[in-house]
């Protein structure tokens, strides 16, 4: 096997944008991840349909502060909140790119969030979708695994939670399939080996042990305060315990792992507080 570090198979990092989301928060874990990965940074900025759509009706109003009013917010008002907001997230991007030395580049679309993303990113190893904690329409437009259904599991995506912890804790589920190899992979290169926690999917003590080597070998003996947990049962109820009580920033999955699979449990993944990356 290959051992982690010398192969993640991410060279492009996504970072996908609406108007809802707080983009320095997002971006702050964009580049700490580009960084991580010696990847690129591509950042999308979505024009929210839904938006423009609601803008059209005549009872759409916003409350102005400086005139203690509310007044009516349509189409034309939208779409230039869109060209500014744009304009200041890609300044943001340039500055903090540049900053850390790492190559970027900036493309507004328009449509639905996930699906404008992941289609705008066909050829990109990981894209990042989410609102930070601050974000106005966070607890809104949270990006989820249910409302992509199937296609959650075509690439790589960090779904990022408005209250996930800011813990760099992951919890990694493990079975030994081939995803589950290279989501560890990825895991090993996103933090030190004390800062993992491997949940060995495994019926019992023996099989257990056996997947325990297995993902020792995967993270090629950089093992060194790695914690190595069993669970006998892989519900989307059990990973997001651990990960609570262990304090995760992140769940990680590989995009094979049966529960990506199940409409129920990618419903139960989207209700964790702690980010979920799904590893393809």
């Amino acid at each position: 096997m290959t051992p982690a570090g010398t192969k993640n198979g991410i060279r492009r990092v996504v970072l996908a944008l609406d108007p809802g989301a707080d983009y320095r928060a997002a971006l702050v874990e964009a580049i700490a991840l580009a960084t991580a990965l010696h990847a690129e940074l591509n950042t999308l900025f979505v024009e929210d349909v839904g938006l423009l759509g609601a803008a059209r009706h005549s009872f759409v109003h916003r409350y102005a502060p400086m005139r203690a009013r509310w007044e009516p917010f349509g189409e034309s008002e939208i779409e230039s909140a869109f060209k500014d907001l744009a304009g200041r997230v890609r300044a943001a991007v340039a500055e903090a790119a540049d900053r850390g030395r790492l190559p970027w580049s900036f493309t507004v679309v328009r449509g639905e969030v996930e699906a404008a993303a992941l289609s705008a990113a066909q050829d990109a190893d990981l894209v990042v979708l989410g609102a930070g904690q601050d974000a106005p329409l966070a607890g809104l437009r949270s990006p989820s695994l249910a409302r992509l259904g199937k296609r959650a599991r075509e690439r790589s995506v960090l779904y990022v939670r408005p209250r996930a912890p800011v813990a760099r804790l992951l919890v990694v589920a493990y079975d030994g399939a081939p995803g589950a190899d290279r989501a560890l992979g990825v895991a090993a290169r996103l933090a030190h080996p004390s800062e993992l926690t491997v949940a060995l999917i495994a019926p019992g003590a023996k099989a257990a042990g056996k997947l325990e080597e297995q993902a020792k070998d995967v993270l090629g003996g950089q093992v060194a305060g790695t914690a190595f947990i069993a669970l006998p049962k892989a519900s989307a109820g059990d990973l997001c315990g651990l990960s609570t009580r262990v304090g995760a920033g992140a769940l990680v999955l590989g995009a094979d792992n049966a529960l990506l699979r199940s409409a129920a449990a990618r419903k139960r993944l989207d209700e964790t507080t702690c980010r979920v990356l799904v590893v393809r």
